[in-house]
């Protein structure tokens, strides 16, 4: 059953872009633009079941959330149209050390809250330190590198998330 959501989830996302394109010009996916977002989709839909299997905190839950999907928009916006210049931008290919961080964070940490906290610290100060590096070597203007630093907030979010779980609370909400 998670797996038809997940496939009906995917196939609405894949579904806007295709629309788009029958009404402007300005959408213009090619056959890999569909099977690299699939797959980029995919990926995070399976990272998401295999880090949260047998987890049932909702705080640890919204902690994987967060993270896989700040990974996901961080290689879309990178993939798509560059964070820093266009998508042909060598300079992009930093980012995907932030991810590698996050990544081998993870693995390190073996998924457990109290760690995964400190990974998320972690990923979030390797955004923040790319953003620098960005700036300092001028390979984008002050808004990319703002846009940059951004990505850093879904990181230490997710770091605060893993902490709740770690001590067993729950995320508070508005109401």
């Amino acid at each position: 059953m998670r797996l038809a959501t997940w496939m009906g989830v995917i196939g609405v996302i894949l579904a806007i872009p295709l629309v788009a394109m029958r009404y402007t010009d300005e959408v213009a996916w090619t056959r890999v633009d569909f099977i690299a977002a699939g797959a980029m989709l995919g990926a995070a839909a399976l990272a998401y079941e295999l880090a949260t299997m047998n987890k049932a905190s909702l705080a640890y839950r919204a902690a994987i959330a967060l993270a896989v999907g700040t990974a996901l928009m961080l290689l879309w916006v990178n993939g798509a149209v560059g964070v820093l210049g266009d998508e042909a931008n060598a300079a992009n290919l930093i980012f995907l050390g932030v991810i590698a961080v996050g990544v081998i964070g993870a693995v390190v940490a073996g998924l457990r809250s109290p760690r995964m906290a400190y990974a998320m610290i972690a990923t979030a100060f390797a955004q923040i330190v790319a953003a620098m590096i960005a700036l300092i070597f001028s390979w984008g203007a002050a808004t990319e590198v703002a846009l940059t630093a951004a990505f850093s907030l879904g990181w230490f979010a997710s770091a605060y998330l893993f902490h709740l779980a770690a001590r067993g609370q729950k995320p508070k909400s508005d109401a």
